[in-house]
C-alpha cells in the first residue's frame, strides 16, 4: 500500500496539471476504446501475455491502451518509459534521459484508486502489486522506446521491454 501512495504523490506533486476539472459533459460522453495489453513484471523480465520474455510491444499513434503490469516477482521492480538511459557515475545505467509518458494526459488505475496526470516518470510495484496506465499514444512518439526497471543490476540482467510506435 506504501508503494500505491508513493505512486500517487509522486503522479500528483510531479505533474503540471492535474485532471481534475471536469467537464459537466465529459461525465456522459462515452471513453475512447481501450486495447489493453499485460505485461507481467518477475524477477528480472518483463512478459507480454502471450509471448517470451522482453519481447516488443507494437503501439500505433491515435490509439488508446491501458497498459497492465503485474509484479508476480519476489522483489520490487521500477516500471519507466523512455529512451537513452543515462550513465550513472559507476558506469550503470540510470534513468532515461527522454522520457516515453510525458506532456500528455496519463491516467493510472489501481485496487481502489485513479489518477490522472500530465505525463508518467515511472511506477514501482511491490511484489504482487498491479496497476494499469491509460493514454492515447500521440504521433510525436513514432518510434523505438522502451520499458526498464533501473533497480540496481535489473537493467544490466536485461530487464527492458522494447516498445515500437507505428503510425
Amino acid at each position: 500500500m506504501k508503494i500505491v501512495w508513493i505512486l500517487i504523490l509522486n503522479l500528483v506533486l510531479g505533474s503540471y496539471g492535474m485532471a481534475d476539472e471536469h467537464d459537466h459533459h465529459a461525465a456522459f460522453a462515452t471513453p475512447p476504446a481501450e486495447t489493453e495489453i499485460r505485461v507481467t513484471s518477475g524477477d528480472l523480465f518483463f512478459r507480454v501475455e502471450g509471448r517470451p520474455n522482453n519481447q516488443p510491444i507494437e503501439l500505433v499513434a491515435g490509439k488508446r491502451y491501458r497498459l497492465t503490469f503485474t509484479n508476480v516477482g519476489s522483489i520490487m521492480h521500477e516500471v519507466l518509459f523512455g529512451r537513452n538511459p543515462s550513465t550513472e557515475a559507476d558506469g550503470s545505467p540510470g534513468d532515461y534521459q527522454e522520457q516515453m509518458l510525458s506532456g500528455f494526459e496519463v491516467k493510472v488505475k489501481g485496487k481502489g484508486f485513479e489518477v490522472e496526470a500530465q505525463g508518467l516518470n515511472e511506477l514501482e510495484l511491490s511484489s504482487g502489486v498491479a496497476l494499469s496506465v491509460i493514454f492515447t499514444v500521440p504521433h510525436s512518439l513514432v518510434g523505438n522506446w522502451e520499458i526498464g526497471c533501473f533497480m540496481p543490476g535489473h537493467y544490466m540482467a536485461g530487464m527492458k521491454l522494447p516498445v515500437i510506435v507505428r503510425r
